[in-house]
């Protein structure tokens, strides 16, 4: 950041810059949802490949089973050894997909704390002596056996 002009003090800090109005309003001028959105949609679908190695016993038909059960496909084998051999399955890269879906909420305002506001703050005003109390009362309340 020091690079692009900022001070010290803002290239240690950057979310002072990355969160205020002025970038917010330049990236989405930029970037458009439409473009992010798609973008993450093609991570829903992200995929890994696992080898586990498996005794030389394994069919392709139980590989098959196992992989199916795991949400993913079967690969194939190596050449079996005297150790046996590994199985290649095809699954999903759960992490991608969970951060691919954790930014289409964010894009959608689908999180209950985007949507809620909590305006009401039922201590809010008490002076200390009240706060004192009370703590002291709900303390007599939970420790009561």
């Amino acid at each position: 950041m020091v690079k692009a002009g900022y001070s010290p003090s803002y290239s240690t800090q950057p979310s002072r810059v990355l969160e205020t109005k002025a970038f917010k309003d330049l990236l989405a001028e930029k970037i458009s949802n439409d473009e992010v959105l798609n973008a993450q949609k093609g991570n829903l679908h992200a995929k890994t490949l696992h080898a586990v190695k498996v005794q030389n016993s394994l069919t392709e038909d139980h590989a098959r089973t196992i992989a199916m059960k795991l949400g993913g496909e079967f690969a194939m084998f190596s050449p079996p050894t005297r150790f046996g051999k590994q199985a290649f399955f095809i699954l999903p890269y759960y992490k991608i997909v969970d951060g691919a879906l954790d930014k289409l909420y964010k894009l959608a305002g689908s999180y209950a704390s985007e949507k809620l506001e909590v305006t009401a703050r039922p201590l809010e005003g008490l002076t200390d002596a009240e706060l004192h109390a009370k703590l002291t009362e709900a303390r007599k309340r939970f420790s009561k056996d």
